[in-house]
């Protein structure tokens, strides 16, 4: 299976069409890389956030951020040991939030999996994050399905996160090493990726709530100081 995906992959890179079956999300994403004109060699452009400039993405997604976090790190409890890393990225793909086995920092910090960094298509080609983002569903990528070459180490599976209207806020994702089962990590990608969209939800209709209620009784006050006069 690796073997006849390595295949497809360099056919397209060589000629731009697909010999075999793939997944339709994938095929769509390798050829919007191409439209992109991504390198598929390697990442030509970086694009990582200042200190100052991941402060200010991670101030304006505080609340997300808030929700998030006691679900992440139980994703992670879950995985330690197993040398994956729990990711939390924002609608533009610059990861916000991470946390990273030990087994797989030496590989993450290879590919720039980190903290700042943006995996939107424009840039990192197909990968679970910025395709996710593109599609507005989950995704997995697996090895050779990544776009450029230097992320065929990876197996990857996010999920879009959408806020009470039905905006796309963050992705979460899990990536490994390619050579690790990815489908139960997808499963439990879509699980916490719903927790952290049912908390958030929560929290909006709360604040909803709490406005509405500000707003009746300032309305109440007001009736009652003109009833006095």
């Amino acid at each position: 299976m690796i073997e006849e995906k390595t295949s497809l992959w360099d056919g397209f890179i060589e000629t731009g069409e697909i010999s075999g079956e793939i997944d339709p999300i994938i095929r769509g994403s390798w050829k919007r890389c191409r439209e992109y004109d991504v390198n598929p060699a390697h990442v030509t452009e970086v694009d990582v956030l200042t200190q100052s400039g991941l402060h200010e993405r991670t101030e304006a997604y505080r609340e997300l951020i808030s929700v998030s976090g006691s679900i992440m790190e139980c994703v992670f409890e879950m995985l330690r040991g197993m040398g994956f890393i729990v990711i939390l990225s924002d609608s533009q793909g610059y990861i916000l939030r991470s946390m990273v086995d030990e087994r797989f920092r030496k590989q993450a910090k290879k590919v720039m999996l980190c903290e700042g960094a943006n995996w939107s298509e424009l840039l990192k080609g197909t990968n679970a994050i910025g395709t996710s983002l593109v599609e507005q569903q989950p995704v997995k990528v697996l090895g050779c399905e990544h776009f450029i070459k230097k992320n065929h180490i990876l197996a990857c599976a996010a999920s879009p996160i959408f806020d009470l209207d039905g905006r796309l806020q963050a992705i979460l994702d899990l990536s490994g090493e390619a050579k690790k089962g990815i489908d139960q990590i997808f499963r439990l990608v879509n699980i916490a990726a719903r927790l952290i969209e049912r908390e958030l939800h929560f929290l909006q209709l709360q604040k909803q709530f709490n406005l509405h209620k500000a707003k009746h009784d300032s309305m109440v006050e007001l009736v009652k100081e003109g009833a006095l006069f």
